[in-house]
Formats: C-alpha cells, sequence, structure tokens
C-alpha cells in the first residue's frame, strides 16, 4: 500500500487539477463537504474518471483539510487482506488524518465487510472516507449487504455524448455522434486519453477488435470474477461456481457479452437485408420462372439461417447453461454494462380491429452503456456474416456488404445512444420506450423513441423520435410521424403527440416534422434537457412552417 500526503500528495493531484470535470463531479465535492457519517462508493468500469475525479477532489480542499488528508494506492497486482489497510487508517487517525482516499480498494479480500469497518469506524468519528476500484461488482455486493443507507454512491460508467465530447474535446478535437458510436463509452480516443500520464494500457481503448476484447475481458469479466472471488472467502459463485473451478468464468463472461451484441447485429442485419433486394445478387439477370424463384427463396433462408447459428452463443466451444448465461447477465446489469429499455407493443392502427384489445404489451431490450464495445462486436459479427455468405458462394462484393452492414451498425448505434442520452435527463412522472406495432402492414408503424410525460396527469402529452443514420432527408423517414391514424392512436393511449422529430446526420431544417442534426440534437442534452424531450416546443427548434391541418387540429 502506497500512502500520500503532505507534498507528495500535492505532487500526485497536480497534474488532476486542470483537467475537465466529469457530470457527477458536484456529488463528489457534496459529500466531502457534509460527509454525515458515510462513505463515498466511487463506482465504474476502467477508464472512466474515477481517479482523476478523487485526485480533483482532493485538490479543491481547503489548505487545511489537505494537510489532513491520505491517498492510499493499494496494490492492482494481487489480492491484499483488509486487516493491514485498516490498522494503517487507524495509524494515520491517531497521527490526525481525517480524509481518507482508498484507490483500488477493491484489490482487498473481502472487501464489502472492510467498507462496513471503515464507516463503523473511521466514518462515524467525522471523517470523509471515499473509496473507488475497478471492481466495480465488489461495490454493489458491499451495498447491497452492509451499506444500504450508510454510503453515497457514484457511478461513472455511463458516459454521454455531451459530456464525452466535452472531456476529450477540451483539447481542440472536434468529436462527432460517428466518433462516439465508435469510440464511446471510455475516456479514451483512438489512444488520445482525456488524462494521458495516467494511462498505463496501451490497448485500452476501442480503436479495434482487438482492444475491445481486451477491456471487456480485463475490465468486464475480471471485474465480477474477481469480487465473486474475494467475496465471503469465495463462497459468493453460487451457480457460476462449476465455471470457476473449471477456470472458464471469466471466458464465460465475456463470450455472454459478445452475445448480447452478436445478437443485436444478427437481428439488425436480418431485417436490413431480408427484407429487401440484398440477396437479389443470387439471382440470375432476367425474370426467373416460379421454379428458380422457390430456389432463391430457400437459398437465402440457409444463408439467413447459417449468419443466425453461427452467432449463437452455443458456438466458440463454450458450454454454459441459459440459468449460467442468465446469472452472467444479471451481474452485467448491476455494474451498468447493460441497461433494459421498454418497448410497447401496440394493436393494429385500424380503429375497429383494436377495439376490445389492451392498449399496449410491454416487453424489453438490452442497451450497452458503453457504446464502443457494442459497435466493435457488431462489426466483428458482420465479418462473421461475410465470411458464410462467401463460403456460400456469395456473389456480393466484400467491399459492398461491409459498407451496408456498417451503415446498420452505426444506425442501430445511433439510435440506442439517442435512447440512453434520453434515459438519462428523464423526469420523474415521465417514461421513455420504443413503441412496436403487432399488425398486419398497412396497419401498423414504428417510432425509435417515444418520451411520454404524464408530469400533469390531466394533459398528458408525448414527444415521437425516429433515428436514422442519413445525412441527407429522405421521405421514408417521416412515413410514420405523418401516418395520421398512428398519431392518433399514440395520442389517444399515452397523451396527444405534440412533438415529431428526426434525429439523422444532416443539417438542421425546422418543417412540420423536425429534422435535427444528430450532433446538435445530442450535444443539446446536457445544457437543455426539456429541449430534447420535446424539441417542438423549444424556441430553438419550434417548426418554421405550418404544421399539417390534421396536426394542427390534433393540438
Amino acid at each position: 500500500v502506497e500512502v500520500l500526503t503532505g507534498i507528495r500528495l500535492r505532487n500526485a493531484i497536480e497534474e488532476a487539477k486542470a483537467l475537465p470535470r466529469r457530470d457527477c463531479f458536484g456529488g463528489l465535492r457534496r459529500h466531502l463537504a457534509h460527509p454525515a457519517g458515510k462513505v463515498v462508493l466511487l463506482s465504474g468500469l476502467r477508464r472512466t474518471g474515477k481517479t482523476v475525479m478523487a485526485k480533483q477532489a482532493c485538490a479543491e480542499l481547503p489548505e487545511a483539510e489537505l494537510e489532513r488528508t491520505a491517498l492510499l494506492n493499494i496494490s492492482q497486482g494481487r489480492a491484499v487482506s483488509s486487516l493491514p489497510v485498516y490498522a494503517l487508517v487507524d495509524e494515520l487517525y491517531d497521527d490526525g488524518y481525517r480524509c481518507f482516499i482508498v484507490d483500488e480498494s477493491t484489490s482487498m479480500i473481502d472487501f464489502p465487510a472492510w467498507a462496513k469497518a471503515m464507516v463503523d469506524g473511521p466514518a462515524a468519528r467525522g471523517c470523509r472516507i471515499v473509496l473507488l476500484g475497478r471492481d466495480s461488482l465488489s461495490m454493489w455486493l458491499a451495498r447491497r449487504e452492509f451499506l444500504e443507507g450508510r454510503c453515497n454512491e457514484i457511478r461513472t460508467t455511463r458516459i454521454p455524448f455531451h459530456e464525452w465530447r466535452r472531456l476529450l474535446g477540451s483539447g481542440g478535437q472536434r468529436l462527432t455522434v460517428k466518433d462516439y458510436v465508435r469510440c464511446g463509452g471510455i475516456l479514451d480516443f483512438d489512444g488520445l486519453a482525456a488524462d494521458p500520464a495516467l494511462v498505463s494500457e496501451a490497448a485500452c481503448s476501442f480503436r479495434d477488435a482487438a482492444s475491445v476484447d481486451f477491456y471487456v475481458y480485463s475490465a468486464i469479466a475480471l471485474n465480477i470474477q474477481n469480487a465473486l472471488a474475494r467475496h465471503a472467502s469465495g463462497t459468493g459463485f453460487g451457480i457460476l461456481r462449476p465455471l470457476w473451478e473449471e477456470g472458464r468464468l471469466a471466458e464465460a463472461i465475456a463470450r455472454v457479452v459478445q452475445d448480447q451484441n452478436h445478437a443485436l447485429a444478427q437481428q439488425a442485419l436480418r431485417r436490413r437485408f431480408a427484407q429487401s433486394g440484398f440477396f437479389e445478387a443470387y439471382k440470375a439477370a432476367g425474370e426467373l420462372d416460379r421454379k428458380s424463384k422457390a430456389c432463391v427463396t430457400a437459398r437465402k433462408e440457409a444463408v439467413l439461417q447459417a449468419i443466425e447459428d453461427r452467432l449463437c452463443l452455443a458456438e466458440e466451444g463454450i458450454a454454459i447453461t441459459r440459468k449460467e448465461s442468465e446469472t452472467i447477465l444479471k451481474y452485467l446489469r448491476r455494474i451498468n454494462v447493460f441497461e433494459d429499455a421498454d418497448v410497447l407493443l401496440m394493436p393494429s392502427t385500424n380503429p375497429e380491429k383494436r377495439r376490445g384489445l389492451p392498449l399496449y404489451e410491454e416487453k424489453t431490450r438490452t442497451l450497452q452503456t458503453q457504446p464502443g464495445i457494442r459497435s466493435g462486436q457488431m462489426q466483428l459479427a458482420c465479418g462473421i456474416v461475410w465470411n458464410i455468405l462467401h463460403i456460400n458462394g456469395s456473389p456480393i462484393a466484400k467491399q459492398d456488404f461491409l459498407r451496408a452492414s456498417t451503415s446498420v451498425v452505426e444506425g442501430q448505434m445511433l439510435e440506442d445512444t439517442v435512447f440512453a442520452d434520453l434515459k438519462d435527463i428523464l423526469p420523474e412522472d415521465c417514461r421513455l420506450c420504443r413503441l412496436e406495432w403487432d399488425a398486419e402492414p398497412g396497419e401498423s408503424a414504428e417510432f425509435d423513441v417515444a418520451v411520454i410525460d404524464e408530469r400533469n396527469p390531466s394533459a398528458p402529452r408525448t414527444s415521437l423520435f425516429e433515428v436514422k443514420h442519413a445525412d441527407a432527408m429522405r421521405g421514408e423517414a417521416t412515413k410514420h410521424l405523418k401516418n395520421r391514424q398512428a398519431i392518433a392512436q399514440v395520442s389517444e393511449a399515452f397523451g396527444k403527440v405534440v412533438s415529431r422529430t428526426v434525429v439523422y446526420n444532416g443539417p438542421t431544417r425546422r418543417r412540420a416534422v423536425l429534422w435535427v442534426k444528430a450532433d446538435e440534437f445530442l450535444g443539446a442534452i446536457g445544457s437543455d434537457p426539456e429541449a430534447a424531450l420535446f424539441p417542438q416546443l423549444s424556441p430553438r427548434w419550434s417548426p418554421e412552417v405550418p404544421l399539417e391541418p390534421w396536426m394542427q387540429a390534433m393540438r
């Protein structure tokens, strides 16, 4: 354990002073001003700014408080016994120190019990305690078992686009949503970090598939494995114990992360290509007779099935049960790798056909909080799909396929980014979801994002979004937003539709349906959240032309 106090502490925090602050830094500052007998758990995956935040908090302390502050750096290379660390804190307390920042605290064996001892001891005596470490599942276990109501937890894993651009663009870089989709989620962009002097792992970015795999294994899989191994003498593995004993647990965790992203890629590619002319390259020039058309159809389905089989979890020799996979997913949600997003399934837009049916059915889909991981692994899935097409004799050029599939991946990631960033700012009594229809063609619609505002129960209202990975305005992007029956159905179910927006990569156009540039829209979320939730009600993006008469009548 390295202890930094006095001049050594001042030297250690000097570089962090000038770095921009995370949006969640205010919570850490408030706790240090009023500790109230609690500890701070600074929880998040690697490369999300925890150590820098702790040093910045030290730098803002009054001089007299800084003199009584100790920064303890615990070795990352091996598990450390908690008893000597607690004894060291006691010695420092006797020497007059009253603020303790403990970095890599989750490296300690049985961290949750040690954290409880810190609350019962130094924190109860009025000390300021900040605990941080890379194994964020250990933080969750500590809060669940011992610290509920006795800690303030600050989570750093989620870095929305507007914050990511502010932190990494402070050096003059002009970063876009396309950059965020490709590399977002950590404070590193193509090797240029927000705090270069504090980066020791050259592979700790999302610049390619290998670096994504390295991060998933080291920051996520080992996070969960180490937390379970060091907790309660290793008795907390439960159903995952056989994987641990066979030395396959970390590999299985990494594979479940990959499987979630491969599944999304498979769904997106199937939706994009199976319903278009993408596979038409299989047929010869000219009209095909009925028999030939049947062969083409059968071939297409066989290829799609091969893609689905190749991307499923059972491949790659990883033998895990469904219960094991579900347990791993539960832990991945605990450490904010994945989040659930609501999907509401609507009946037909035809009022007669939906008479007597429920307004909607609920289901969920999965969001990944770090888009660079999902983007990298979905791109890898696209490579797997290409290999299958090539083996099956596809005449489609590789470059054409990769260009089209990359567009599919980036489109899905842009939609997820808009959803996740709006979710971060959602007020109480508001709901965020995707709206889908379970109905026949011509009686259905789909809205990528819907904000349902019930803050005024007597006048609920709805804001609808379509998200398109396109640089130009295309009419099909507004097809559902101009569907009178769908808009009327949404208004009936959730509240009057007062804003309709297409988020895309082209210039902003304030028409009856707002077309807003993704960089502009996502960049404004942090500074004007209400405008982001209801763009057409804000002066910034209100329509410059009259709404359609039927829409005016609804409003």
